[in-house]
């Protein structure tokens, strides 16, 4: 039976292929960096998408990215976290 974390992990992974010019993730714990591809004449650029709640799964998650505009990394978290509902019971309820 896979932990919880194991299905966050695989979740993010799934979510990544329905986004063709994210590059990579790299996830630690809760927290998912992703490389992005930039547009034509543009910089490639990532995204930290943080989604805890004090340590533990939240319903929330906080995007901090590196000089992009694009609404791609909150397009992501919201597909992970929408995925997360489906398949995780997400204990945390704190949303402050």
């Amino acid at each position: 039976m896979e932990t919880r974390e194991e299905k966050f992990i695989n979740i993010v992974n799934q979510v990544m292929l329905q986004f063709p010019d994210i590059r990579s993730v790299e996830i630690t714990h809760l927290d998912v960096i992703i490389d992005v591809m930039g547009a034509p004449g543009r910089r490639d650029w990532q995204a930290l998408i943080e989604f805890q709640d004090y340590g533990d799964f939240g319903y929330m998650y906080r995007v901090c990215t590196t000089g992009s505009c694009s609404p791609l990394a909150w397009i992501f978290g919201t597909t992970v976290i929408r995925e997360l509902n489906d398949g995780l019971e997400i204990t945390s309820t704190s949303l402050e």
